[in-house]
């Protein structure tokens, strides 16, 4: 399985800081936890069980859908790739 590591873009940082709709409250713990360090398995561990794992992937997918969340450049995720609808996450 790649290592995926995304961070906040420019317009994440933006719709974070005020308060933008297109960041809607119940995805911002998973949004803050992407510092460019952890991969998504790492972010993933850190938050609450309650929506399942097919839930957080969806939602991570939006944010880099829309243009919040990029994927970081150099280190282990130059190994990386994009969500894909069928990512296996065994």
């Amino acid at each position: 399985m790649a290592i995926v590591i995304l961070k906040k873009t420019d317009k994440g940082h933006d719709a974070l800081r005020v308060r933008d709709p297109s960041l809607p409250l119940r995805l911002r713990p998973a949004f803050i936890l992407f510092d460019g360090k952890k991969n998504i398995e790492q972010v993933m561990a850190l938050l609450p069980k309650q929506q399942g794992n097919l839930q957080i992937l969806a939602d991570i997918k939006m944010l880099v859908e829309h243009g919040l969340l990029e994927l970081q450049q150099g280190g282990p995720a130059e190994q990386a790739v994009y969500l894909s609808e069928g990512t296996d996450t065994d």
